[in-house]
């Protein structure tokens, strides 16, 4: 069942001041098979309206509102399978994902846009190469805008010389530690891949993600101080049902060699309780991004899922419980989305941190300011791992290891037929289903691998007593006689029961 979709803005004039009066249209839909009663808020009753055919208009008021009621003549169709799937839920009502999110201790918060003064001090540090606003640059950049704009008659929004006509050149510095004036032809041949990609007619999802993810790629991995693994498509898992969600990508930071080996030896009937991909605990997810043409909901709610599986696992390796950052790209919008633990539940919330990636300029800013968000969370992850050199925060680590162990944040098994699933918004566009419609749940089967014991060697009983069997069998009696095969059955485990 789709959900409701909360807005992907908030007007933020109106945190600033209080209104005296907000004028509110509301919609009264009559349906064929009669006519729809509204009530007013605040306890006054809006009168009945015959609507048939024109729409009719009334207007009364309530303290500090002024509501405006229209009505519109609708058919109403027959209730279908298609229709229930596609109608919105009561606010009251539950979600499949509203479900799984629960148990899974996790939760999108979606009534506001949280202020998260990192990542605006982030933003604010930003300055710029001197080589981005070289003439023979610039000139560059508006002879490919302009060709752009001609192909896909399009209007140019801000040209790039318009910007830095207005940068002040405090914004300016010499050095280049973010290799963005040297790859400036490579950045804004991502962003003229992104953009052509969102203005094609039916836009498909990877198309729109390729310049994106080379531009997240070589923001946290493939420059030159680049200290974490950018990686795409993986399964991370859940503390229950559905038990594995897919992230677009993600990017993490190895663990000291000495703090892995701990946990492959001492722990090693736990050894899943630290991982949260593939069963390879060498590694803490850092960063997570999802990724949309238009379902921003549906972005939303993936985000939350990789999140929640993020923080479990860094709470069983012993980092603090502290914010953990994800974004999602919709469109052309990119979002920046906070985790934090409260008690036992992850919260995602929406942050007021966002780039608009219709103009160069703003692609720009944005691989800067990831350049710089990636840095920090490197040097928070190395903070941690600097604890292991120490025997105070060795033991410390350890023990909060060991503790993990004994109470596993997710299960050691998964369903068999269950894959991994992500929560799509289901409409008239996309016919997605949530991870749980429809699933029978087979028995459990052991999710990792257990180890096996080596193989016998020449000289143990073991060995020898197979190949005593296999010295004794009669060619012969491997093929059955064409008749008779239940007695040739019979007389050749009893002749592998004397040889054993």
């Amino acid at each position: 069942m789709a959900e409701s979709q909360a807005p992907d803005r908030m007007d933020m004039d109106v945190a600033h001041s209080q209104p005296k009066s907000l004028t509110v249209e509301l919609m009264i839909v009559q349906l064929n098979q009669g006519n729809v009663n509204h009530s007013s808020h605040g306890g006054q009753q809006a009168d009945r309206k015959s609507v048939a055919g024109l729409t009719q208009v009334s207007t009364f008021v309530i303290p500090f509102i002024t509501c405006r009621l229209s009505s519109h003549k609708v058919n109403a169709s027959s209730p279908t399978a298609k229709s229930r799937s596609i109608s919105a839920p009561s606010p009251d009502k539950e979600t499949d994902w509203d479900v799984s999110a629960r148990i899974n201790g996790c939760r999108f918060d979606d009534s506001l846009f949280q202020e998260n003064q990192l990542l605006e001090n982030i933003r604010a540090g930003i300055k710029y190469p001197r080589a981005i606003r070289e003439e023979k640059f610039a000139e560059w950049v508006i002879k490919n805008d302009n060709k752009r704009c001609q192909d896909y008659k399009m209007p140019l929004t801000y040209p790039y010389k318009s910007w830095l006509s207005v940068l002040e050149e405090t914004r300016f510095e010499n050095s280049d530690i973010y290799e963005a004036g040297a790859l400036r032809t490579n950045l804004y041949k991502y962003w003229d891949h992104h953009l052509r990609a969102v203005y094609k007619d039916n836009c498909h999802e990877t198309e729109m993600r390729d310049g994106i993810e080379d531009m997240i790629e070589l923001a946290f991995e493939t420059r030159l101080a680049g200290h974490q693994t950018y990686r795409v498509e993986k399964d991370l898992f859940l503390p229950r049902s559905p038990f594995t969600t897919t992230v677009d990508s993600v990017t993490w930071m190895h663990l000291p060699e000495d703090w892995y080996k701990f946990l492959a030896r001492e722990l090693r009937d736990a050894f899943y309780v630290f991982a949260s991909e593939a069963n390879h605990p060498l590694f803490v997810i850092t960063f997570v991004c999802e990724y949309k043409v238009s379902d921003a909901s549906a972005a939303s709610r993936q985000l939350t899922f990789d999140l929640c599986s993020a923080q479990n696992q860094r709470r069983a390796l012993g980092f603090d419980d502290g914010q953990l950052f994800g974004i999602t790209v919709v469109g052309n919008t990119m979002r920046m989305y906070v985790s934090e633990w409260e008690g036992d539940e992850v919260v995602v919330t929406r942050t007021t941190t966002s780039c608009e990636l219709s103009t160069f300029h703003e692609f720009l800013n944005c691989y800067i300011f990831l350049c710089r968000l990636a840095d920090r969370i490197a040097e928070d992850v190395q903070k941690v791992f600097a604890k292991w050199k120490t025997v105070e925060g060795k033991q410390y680590l350890q023990q909060k290891n060991r503790n993990a162990a004994e109470k596993p944040w997710r299960l050691h098994e998964k369903l068999q037929s269950a894959p991994s699933k992500k929560w799509t918004h289901t409409d008239e566009e996309s016919q997605g289903h949530g991870a749980q419609d429809d699933v029978d749940l087979p028995d459990w089967v052991p999710f990792e691998e257990q180890a096996k014991g080596p193989l016998p060697s020449v000289g143990d009983p073991l060995h020898e007593a197979n190949l005593r069997i296999l010295n004794k069998l009669d060619t012969d009696s491997v093929t059955p006689p064409a008749k008779d095969i239940p007695s040739w059955a019979r007389l050749s485990a009893g002749s592998c029961a004397d040889v054993a």
